[in-house]
């Protein structure tokens, strides 16, 4: 919604329609693999040596997200297509409610 506001004030217009819009959405599992992290010392004393040695390990982990894209198909108005449409988006309207959540992302 946000780009289509964009490219409709680039355009001049102030207004446009939602033709089509569609949403795929799917839960994705990520993986973070095990690991193992040996550290060790070793003294000399006379013909003995002393090893000492600790191992840190860390298991492996699954984390599920949700994630998809989002498809809006629109239609840029000029003045006088608007009253052909029942329904109407005011860019700027859109772009006021959504700037501070844009430009956090951005």
């Amino acid at each position: 919604m946000y780009r289509a506001a964009e490219m409709t004030k680039q355009q001049g217009q102030r207004y446009f329609a939602v033709l089509e819009a569609t949403t795929q959405v799917g839960n994705y599992e990520i993986t973070s693999p095990a690991a193992a992290t040996t550290q060790g010392t070793a003294n000399r004393i006379g013909n003995t040596t002393f090893i000492s040695a600790t191992t840190t390990t860390t298991t492996a982990r699954t984390s599920t997200i949700s994630g998809g894209w989002y498809t809006l198909e629109y239609k840029i108005l000029t003045p006088e297509e608007i009253k052909l449409y029942a329904k109407v988006v005011d860019s700027e309207q859109v772009m006021k409610d959504l700037r501070y959540f844009i430009e956090s992302r951005r």
